[in-house]
């Protein structure tokens, strides 16, 4: 008995197969393409949002750097203002006590210095012919109102060359150095008045007619003062 095949059917199936593939890996591939067209658009979109707020943190970070500039010149001006006019009104009136302290200097005194130590303090270096008048000095300072305290802290001899030919009698002269406390109105920056130191305090509290210069440096011929207009005859 002859059996007849028919191999048509089949050959139908295969073609429907691959077509079947075919066609699942381009739909694949179109939905790959969409899903990677809707991540690029997003990311874009992002980027261009993200560029958008840059910009404007930008343009406000300039004007925030321009308000803080215009503040700290207005405000560097105002302290610088302030300060100026917190120095003319702390400065300390020097010609006054200069005045009296040169009005109180003998016919044969000179200054030879005068500095600032402190902001009521003052080191002052004065010429005399006679040491005795080193100490008379001492004593008109501390009767003067300008002055809270002061004191002697050396007296020297100042060596004179002495050319050829000339005259022998010479007059020695002395450098004595005092330190001053004045009297000073100004106010310190905590609000205290300039402290004076207790020792000078107490060498102010003493009678004037007490004082003498140091007995180290005068010699015991000269231990005894004589009057002033004694001092002055003898240094002319």
């Amino acid at each position: 008995m002859l059996v007849d095949i028919n191999l048509l059917p089949e050959k139908e199936k295969e073609r429907s197969g691959l077509l079947y593939v075919a066609l699942a890996f381009l739909g694949a591939a179109l939905l790959f393409w969409l899903i990677f067209f809707l991540l690029t658009r997003n990311v874009t979109s992002d980027t261009e949002r993200l560029d958008t707020q840059l910009e404007k943190l930008q343009l406000t970070q300039s004007e925030l750097t321009e308000r803080l500039n215009r503040s700290d010149t207005a405000q560097s001006h105002d302290q610088l203002e302030a300060s100026v006019q917190w120095v003319e009104d702390y400065r300390y009136e020097t010609a006054p006590l200069l005045e009296d302290l040169v009005s109180q200097l003998p016919r044969r005194g000179f200054f030879r210095s005068f500095a600032f130590a402190a902001p009521h303090q003052a080191t002052v270096e004065i010429q005399f012919d006679d040491k005795t008048e080193a100490a008379y000095y001492l004593t008109r300072m501390l009767s003067s109102e300008f002055v809270e305290t002061a004191s002697i802290e050396s007296i020297e001899s100042e060596e004179i060359d002495q050319e050829e030919g000339t005259a022998s009698n010479w007059l020695p002269r002395y450098l004595a150095t005092y330190t001053i406390f004045f009297t000073d109105g100004r106010q310190m920056i905590d609000g205290a008045a300039p402290p004076v130191p207790s020792d000078t305090a107490e060498n102010s509290e003493a009678p004037a007619n007490e004082i003498a210069p140091p007995s180290e440096n005068v010699d015991d011929s000269e231990s005894t003062v004589p009057e002033e207009e004694g001092s002055d005859a003898e240094s002319n």
